[in-house]
Parts: C-alpha cells; structure tokens; sequence
C-alpha cells in the first residue's frame, strides 16, 4: 500500500483533505484513525504509521493513546474510523498475503470493540452458518 492510496481512502472515508496544515478538529480525527488503524490493526511501527502525514513516534503514540478514548465517546467518529478501517484491510488483503499475526491483531480489535450483544449476535449468525442455513 503506497501513502498516496491511504491518503486518498481516508480522504473519501471524512470528507476532508488530511494533508492540509490545520488543527481543526475533523482533520485531525482523520488523521488520527488512520495511523491508528496502521498501528494497531496492521502492526506497522509508530514511525512507519506516521509516515503518510511525517509523523514522529510521539505523535502516533499520542492519537493511539486518544483513539481509545474518542471511539467510545464519539459515535461518528467511530463509525467513519471503522468504515476506514475495513476500506485499508481491504486493500491491504488484495494486496498482501495474510499472516498469523496480522489476522490475530485484527481478531483482537475487532472483539474489544464489540459490545457484549454484538457478541452474541455474532455467535448466533456463525452457528446458522455452522448449521448451513446461511451461506
């Protein structure tokens, strides 16, 4: 995946151009789901998630340590960084080959993001796939 690809789908993802030199909120929340996504979901370094926009390790260690906080608070920013998230691992499917470890981090975000019925209904539509009454 090339930065001008992940710029370009976190562009579409919110609405606003993420390489703009502005504090303004949206902007930075963009900024912020994208190395998180790369960070956490991906494994890539702090320094290697804060490539697309020069980041320092510091700065993505600092939108990780705030992400945690903004995905339970804010429900808009929570969808728009999920609907990132899913576009960056389609990409990163079609165009990697998946590792252990890579599918264990995404397994490991994905559960602590769900909520206890989220679960449930998740085990509910695997079990009607088990039974082959889904496909």
């Amino acid at each position: 995946m090339t930065n001008e690809q992940l710029l370009s789908i976190t562009e579409e993802v919110f609405g606003v151009d993420t390489t703009k030199n502005t504090k303004k909120r949206e902007y930075v929340d963009a900024r912020r789901a994208l190395v998180t996504i790369l960070r956490d979901d991906l494994g890539w370094t702090y320094n290697k998630a804060g490539a697309p926009y020069n980041y320092n390790h510091a700065t993505v260690i600092h939108h990780s340590n705030n992400n945690e906080w903004l995905c339970r608070t804010d429900i808009d920013y929570s969808t728009k960084r999920e609907k990132l998230r899913l576009k960056i691992l389609e990409l990163y499917q079609k165009q990697n080959r998946w590792d252990v470890s890579t599918i264990y981090r995404i397994f490991v975000s994905l559960l602590e993001n769900l909520s206890p019925n989220d679960i449930d209904q998740l085990k509910y539509a695997l079990d009607l796939v088990k039974e082959g009454k889904v496909d």
